[in-house]
């Protein structure tokens, strides 16, 4: 499977408890909604350690989140056909509003290689 990775901060002013909930019950509904081709959809809610392994900014982020697509051409179509539906991009823009500084969203592509331990 093919892995799109996204790391965003909530917006200011925004609890975390808040941030959590307004993605739960609405942004994760929307993105469902006008990704078809997206197979699996997690939210990963992170919580900085205060100890010597949690090197750097630990504060940066407040979620990382994980989508899969069967391939990266699926992912490609997927984003294409977004991209083409100015009603589908300025909802998922408005609503990115409520939620995220914007300013703070990252956005990989990944290959996951898992080994047993």
């Amino acid at each position: 499977m093919f892995k799109l990775i996204i790391m965003a901060r909530r917006k200011p002013g925004m609890s975390m408890d808040e941030f959590r909930d307004y993605y739960e019950k609405r942004h994760s509904a929307l993105v469902g909604k006008i990704t078809p081709m997206m197979r699996r959809y997690t939210r990963n809610y992170l919580t900085p350690l205060d100890s010597a392994l949690a090197a750097g900014d630990a504060t940066s982020y407040d979620c990382v989140t994980e989508a899969w697509f069967d391939s990266e051409a699926d992912f490609h179509r997927s984003l294409q056909s977004l991209m083409a539906d100015t009603e589908k991009t300025t909802a998922l823009a408005k609503d990115e509003e409520n939620l995220f500084d914007r300013s703070t969203i990252r956005i990989f592509t990944a290959v996951e290689v898992e080994s047993a331990p």
